[in-house]
């Protein structure tokens, strides 16, 4: 007998790849859904979710920690111990001392309504902010009060060129790659506007390198020059607000300025501007690196400004692409209202707790491994051993869980089911079905927090919540069925509608040592820091540390990857090599300018790089004991703000 199901991948990429898992005589395969015209492969990503759902390392009886190590509880021991621990919190401290860390380890719907337990108690500490996309979507909230949607069908089909800036597509985002090569059928280009020649970089037909962070005074140049030379869209100041206010702002800008601090050439800069003229309409890509500095909205900000000059409002295929509302049809009544709450963000919410009153005294983990994700990780780790209790709900014992007091073992998505989930890139919804019986004493979350709740004596059931969510959005008429448990929905373009108009923006991102910041006066200053010359000791001199999204895993989930390397390569441009006496394959120990980490890493000398920054891959371990906990506007984490110290490791020997 074999038995097919429809279920998706649960990793927070854009992608949201709808799959069909087929099982045969107890064994599974996972294969994309025939119907799903964005998702026609998979990616290692979401295939090897079969084995981190039965690997040996799989949680299955909840755990608490007590002077021996660890030893197992029945559920009922579990619940009333987490219960009585919450009850002497809100006894003793009130609701916000009970604190809920949540972030993006699953997008199904589901998860929203776990915080309905803390809601019922009265309220908790939360975070706010992402990670990854909060400054980039500020940015375009600034610039257009939402962050505006194009379906990748109107990319394709009009769209004659298509500008990534910052954003690895053919390793993050690799179902995009089809819609590229129909925009080269169609006679398009691909772009991308870079730190270094990324695989996206190198597939693209043009390259153009631009100092890290110097993406809005690239596109504030672009945008100065389309005024000047009367290359913008004729209807661009009638979408625009600010038209008058802004035209005056880019009057008032020094061109050599603004491309001293993008990097870039001014000979290459124009052939940047003729490109976008000639493949008009672009649509242009953000990065989740490019708004992972201080001044990450900006960026985005002035990338939506030179889409509007150049007529995305007019033009089918000329928007901003970033992401989106993946849980825009989540049914809303079904979110929690919190009579008390507390908002911390979610970068440096553990600096904020020694300020907190009333103090976190009980934490909860779910959907999220921060002690791996999360900047400035040294400091998070003591920061988690002041608090009193904390309980972790996760399938395997992640960092953040083996630092936790009480351990719950959670379904993966294949052991659930019922379940919906959406994409920040298409317009396809799924309902997932249940692959696998949860092994050992796993349970899905809201059966977790159920229990939760029946041992506080509350009425909050959360596995009802989820079957009347699901029957709502069976019921929905804006979702039509293009197979078995796949739905679309026709998803209102931004750009197409009528009352769709812009904000642009008048600043600039810091550009000095000073502090100056370009405002509406159009104020200059020097070029951006850690620009340094050659007779100053180098080795004293910190470097900019940029850790990049890879093709093998998300964020702090390169647990079950096969063929890591040993030491993490670390990328440097040749001339910064040279001058700091570092050579190919060399073994360098990397310090955090924070004064915390260490790490050791091979040095691949990289042509493609420019000066005064070296680049990591995200989320392996101590990659993020050396980055700073910063917040950027919009509650972002500006990880590229990190500077290293880099000096010869006396440890490991050079690579052969």
């Amino acid at each position: 007998m074999s038995r097919v199901c429809t279920t998706a991948c649960p990793n927070d990429c854009p992608d949201g790849c709808v799959m069909r898992a087929e099982c045969v005589a107890g064994e599974v395969s996972l294969r994309p859904h025939e119907a799903h015209p964005w998702t026609s492969f998979l990616c290692a990503k979401g295939t090897t979710w079969i084995e981190r759902t039965l690997g040996d390392d799989r949680l299955t009886a909840p755990l608490l920690r007590d002077g021996a190590g660890w030893r197992e509880l029945s559920w009922r021991s579990a619940w009333r111990l987490w219960a009585d621990k919450a009850k002497e919190t809100l006894d003793r401290f009130g609701p916000l001392s009970m604190m809920h860390y949540h972030h993006a380890g699953s997008l199904y719907f589901s998860k929203a309504l776990l915080p309905s337990v803390f809601a019922a108690l009265g309220g908790c500490t939360r975070t706010v902010g992402s990670l990854c996309g909060s400054a980039g979507n500020r940015g375009l909230r600034n610039c257009f009060g939402e962050v505006p949607v194009q379906r990748p069908e109107t990319t394709q089909r009009f769209a004659g060129g298509i500008l990534f800036w910052g954003r690895n597509a053919l390793e993050t985002h690799p179902h995009v790659v089809p819609l590229l090569r129909e925009i080269r059928r169609r006679g398009g280009e691909i772009a991308s506007v870079e730190i270094r020649k990324s695989a996206t970089a190198a597939f693209g037909d043009r390259f153009w390198r631009v100092r890290p962070g110097g993406d809005a005074f690239l596109a504030a140049f672009l945008c100065r020059r389309l005024v000047l030379e009367g290359r913008c869209s004729p209807a661009w100041r009638a979408r625009a607000r600010n038209s008058a206010a802004f035209a005056a702002f880019l009057d008032s800008l020094d061109e050599a300025m603004l491309l001293e601090n993008a990097g870039m050439p001014r000979e290459e800069a124009l052939e940047l501007l003729a490109w976008l003229c000639r493949f008009f309409p672009v649509t242009h890509y953000g990065g989740y690196g490019m708004q992972r500095y201080l001044s990450g909205h900006l960026q985005f900000w002035w990338i939506g400004a030179l889409a509007v000059l150049l007529g995305a409002f007019e033009s089918p295929g000329g928007g901003v692409v970033f992401g989106k509302d993946e849980s825009a049809l989540f049914p809303k009544e079904f979110l929690p209202l919190f009579p008390l709450e507390r908002r911390l963000p979610i970068a440096a919410w553990f600096r904020e707790l020694p300020r907190c009153s009333p103090s976190v005294t009980l934490l909860v983990v779910t959907c999220a491994n921060p002690l791996r994700q999360s900047p400035q990780s040294d400091s998070l780790a003591r920061a988690l051993r002041n608090i009193p209790f904390k309980v972790c709900v996760d399938h395997v014992l992640t960092e953040t869980a083996a630092a936790c007091d009480l351990v719950l073992p959670a379904a993966t998505f294949l052991e659930e089911g019922d379940d919906w989930r959406g994409s920040y890139w298409h317009n396809y919804l799924v309902r997932s079905e249940q692959v696998f019986s949860p092994r050992g004493q796993v349970l899905p979350d809201v059966k977790i927090f159920s229990g939760f709740a029946e041992a506080l004596g509350l009425s909050v059931d959360l596995e009802e919540r989820k079957r009347l969510m699901d029957a709502r959005l069976l019921a929905d008429t804006r979702l039509e069925c293009v197979g078995e448990g796949l739905y679309r929905w026709d998803e209102p373009e931004f750009w197409r509608l009528e009352d769709s108009c812009a904000s642009l923006p008048l600043e600039l991102p810091q550009s000095g040592d000073d502090g100056t910041t370009l405002s509406r006066e159009g104020v200059t200053s020097s070029p951006m820091p850690y620009i340094v010359s050659e007779t100053e000791g180098l080795r004293h001199v910190p470097l900019r540390l940029v850790t990049v999204h890879v093709a093998a895993y998300t964020n702090g989930q390169s647990r079950h990857v096969r063929g890591l390397p040993d030491l993490p390569e670390c990328r440097m441009a040749p001339d910064e090599a040279r001058e700091r006496g570092f050579a190919e394959g060399e073994c360098l120990l990397l310090q955090g300018e924070n004064g915390e980490g260490k790490m050791e890493v091979h040095l691949v000398v990289d042509s493609s790089l420019g000066r005064g920054y070296v680049i990591l891959p995200q989320g392996l371990p101590g990659v993020n004991s050396l980055t700073k906990a910063l917040v950027s506007p919009g509650y972002g984490a500006p990880y590229a703000e990190s500077r290293v110290l880099v000096t010869r490791s006396k440890g490991a020997p050079a690579r052969a």
